[in-house]
C-alpha cells in the first residue's frame, strides 16, 4: 500500500471519527446546536362578527415577531395568515391548501372550526395547535393549546356557586359546542354531585348572531334564579348585559361571566359591569413586569390593552421561536410534538409548559368590577 492510500484512508478515518460527536449532538434532547426553519399556517376568523380574539391573536403575534427580531435569540419562522372568517366550511377549503404547504405546524379557529380541519389536517402527523374554547378538544394527541379555554374555566363557576350558596342558576349561552359542553358536561354535572338538583338549573342557550335579548331575559326573570352565568362573545355579552341591567335583575355578585366579559366595559361602559364577576386569568388582575412591559408595547402600537387572546397570540410565537431554537432541519412530525410538550419557557401570560392533554392554560381566577378596576376575589 503506497503512502498516498494510507494518507487518504487515514483522513476518512479522521473525518468519519469527527462526525460522530456531531451525530450524537443531533441526536440529543435539546437540538440545540440546529436551528430548525418553521413554517406556522394559521387559519383563524380574521374578518366577520366573530373576529376579535382571532384578530387580537394575530396583532400580537407580529408585535412578537418584531420583537424577536430585536434578538440575537431569535430563529427563522414564518407565519402564513388565513381568514377563515368563522366559517366552517371555508376553514375546510383553507385547510386543503395547507396540507400542500411545506409547515410544520397549523393553528386552526374555534371548535367547529378545528372539527371541520381535524380529518384533513390529522393525516399530515403534524401537530395542530387550536384557538377552541372546548374542554376536551385536546384529547386527541396531536391538538395543543396556549389559549385559555373552558377547561380552566369551569372549574371558577362551580366554586363560584358553592361559595354563594346559589340554589337556581340561570346560564345564558351561545348555542356553540363549547359552551354546551361546559355547562351540561362538566358545571351542572358536577353540581349535581355536590347536592344540586336538575331542576336547579335552567338553560337559555341563544344564536351567536343574537343581538335582542329581552325575551330571554324575561324569561329568565320568571325563574327567580339567585345566580345568573352568561357566556359569549364580547360582542353578544354586552347585549345581555344591558337587557340584565334595564330589567334590574343585577344584584351585586349575582351575575358571573366568561373570559370575554373583560371586554365588554370597552363597549358599553363600567357602570354597566359594575358588580358583576368573571372568570379571569390571573395576569390580567396581577401582572408581572414582563406582562406589564408588553401591555405597554401593545397599547402603543395598537391604541388599546390587550386581553387575553392578545397575551396567546404573543406568547404562540415565542413557543414557536424556542421550537426553531431547539429542533433540527430535519424531523418528524412526532418528534415535534415530543418537543412542544417539552417546552419550558416564561410568556408574557407566565410560566409555560404543556399537560398530559397539551393545554398550556395560565392559572385562572374569580374577579369583580368594581369602579372600573378588576378586583381579585381571592
Amino acid at each position: 500500500m503506497n503512502k498516498r492510500r494510507i494518507l487518504i484512508i487515514a483522513t476518512l478515518v479522521a473525518l468519519v471519527a469527527a462526525a460522530i460527536p456531531i451525530l450524537k449532538i443531533i441526536k440529543q434532547d435539546d437540538f440545540s446546536s440546529t436551528p430548525h426553519s418553521f413554517g406556522v399556517s394559521i387559519n383563524l376568523p380574521l374578518t366577520g362578527p366573530i373576529a376579535f380574539p382571532g384578530k387580537s391573536f394575530q396583532e400580537a403575534a407580529l408585535l412578537a415577531l418584531d420583537d424577536l427580531k430585536k434578538e440575537s435569540t431569535s430563529k427563522s419562522a414564518t407565519f402564513d395568515w388565513n381568514d377563515n372568517t368563522g366559517s366552517p366550511a371555508t376553514a375546510a377549503t383553507i385547510a386543503k391548501r395547507q396540507v400542500l404547504s411545506d409547515t410544520s405546524i397549523y393553528l386552526v379557529g374555534y371548535s367547529a372550526e378545528t372539527l371541520a380541519v381535524q380529518p384533513i389536517l390529522s393525516a399530515t402527523s403534524k401537530p395542530i395547535f387550536s384557538f377552541s374554547f372546548m374542554a376536551s378538544i385536546t384529547k386527541e394527541a396531536q391538538i395543543f393549546r396556549n389559549l385559555i379555554s373552558f377547561k380552566a374555566e369551569y372549574p371558577i363557576f362551580v366554586k363560584y356557586a358553592k361559595k354563594r350558596q346559589s340554589r337556581k342558576i340561570a346560564i345564558i349561552f351561545a348555542d356553540l359546542p363549547e359552551p354546551r359542553e361546559e355547562f351540561e358536561k362538566f358545571v351542572i354535572p358536577e353540581l349535581v354531585l355536590s347536592g344540586w338538583k336538575e331542576s336547579d338549573f335552567v338553560m337559555f342557550p341563544y344564536a351567536v348572531m343574537e343581538t335582542d335579548f329581552r325575551t330571554i331575559v324575561a324569561k329568565l326573570a320568571q325563574a327567580s334564579p339567585d345566580l345568573i352565568i352568561i357566556n359569549g362573545f364580547n360582542t353578544t355579552l354586552a347585549p345581555i348585559v344591558m337587557a340584565l341591567r334595564n330589567s334590574q335583575l343585577v344584584r351585586d355578585g349575582n351575575v358571573i361571566g366568561t373570559f370575554d366579559l373583560i371586554d365588554v366595559p370597552k363597549l358599553i361602559g363600567d357602570e354597566a359591569v359594575e358588580g358583576m364577576a368573571l372568570a379571569t386569568p390571573k395576569f390580567l388582575i396581577a401582572p408581572s413586569k414582563k406582562a406589564l412591559d408588553f401591555q405597554n408595547r401593545f397599547q402603543s402600537r395598537y391604541g388599546r390593552q390587550p386581553s387575553y387572546s392578545d397575551f396567546a397570540g404573543y406568547d404562540f410565537v415565542l413557543i414557536v421561536n424556542d421550537l426553531a431554537s431547539r429542533l433540527p432541519n430535519t424531523l418528524t412530525p412526532q418528534q415535534l410534538i415530543d418537543a412542544i410538550q417539552r417546552t419550558n419557557i416564561e410568556g408574557v401570560s407566565g410560566h409555560i409548559t404543556f399537560d398530559q392533554d397539551g393545554d398550556a392554560s395560565p392559572l385562572v381566577t374569580t374577579a369583580v368590577f368594581r369602579s372600573g378596576q378588576l378586583t381579585p376575589l381571592e
